[in-house]
């Protein structure tokens, strides 16, 4: 179920290598490392990373493709050092949906 993920994220990370200038964020790793991290269990299959179906991953990847809450977060907290300035006070970038679309 995860080999698909496993093999696109491999294909990015080599991508990532051959361009120049370019930062790759390798969330497909982090969320492994946190998986990993949050199992007893874990069994890993035959060295590929998407082979590994025990464990936590579902609950970070329910259908090994769609992220849950907890794979957000972990998102997040590999991508927040790469961004730079308060973001806080930025406001949005493109208008309200309902400036757009009033409801009537």
């Amino acid at each position: 179920m995860y080999k698909i993920s496993a093999d696109y994220s491999q294909k990015a990370r080599e991508v990532a290598e051959e361009v120049p200038g370019v930062i790759l964020v390798d969330l497909w790793q982090a969320i492994m490392d946190a998986a990993i991290k949050d199992t007893n269990d874990y069994t890993p299959g035959d060295g590929n990373l998407g082979e590994q179906t025990q464990g936590a991953l579902p609950s970070y990847l329910p259908d090994g493709l769609h992220m849950s809450g907890k794979a957000y977060e972990v998102f997040y907290n590999v991508l927040s050092p790469h961004i730079k300035g308060d973001w806080s006070t930025r406001g949005t970038v493109f208008p309200e949906w309902r400036d757009i679309n009033p409801p009537r």
